[in-house]
């Protein structure tokens, strides 16, 4: 049998969107990003959010994750605080990180 499957959907624009509400505003827990995405607001659902869209962006530094006990590397528990990079002027996400302000 071949690897063929359904495909899979474009997070791209979800993931931008994240960066573009939440980037540089300070923490937000898991279970806000997760109403934000299952309301009318996004064309994404809650289930699409942890595994194909904060894991990659936690692992490619776009956001960072509030140490708690128990907590392992790419886990995103509700009660879980992320703070999201603010994306470069411009509003491009090219895929360079940049600096995330202290506070």
């Amino acid at each position: 049998m071949s690897g063929r499957g359904l495909a899979q959907p474009d997070f791209s624009p979800l993931r931008h969107t994240l960066r573009e509400r939440y980037g540089g505003k300070g923490w937000v827990s898991v279970a806000d990003v997760l109403d934000f995405v299952s309301s009318d607001e996004t064309l994404y659902h809650n289930g699409q959010v942890k595994r194909p869209v904060l894991k990659p962006m936690e692992e490619a530094g776009h956001l960072v994750v509030e140490e708690s006990k128990g907590r392992r590397r790419v886990t995103f528990r509700d009660e879980c605080r992320i703070r999201f990079r603010a994306e470069e002027s411009g509003g491009k996400d090219d895929g360079q990180l940049d600096l995330l302000a202290d506070g």
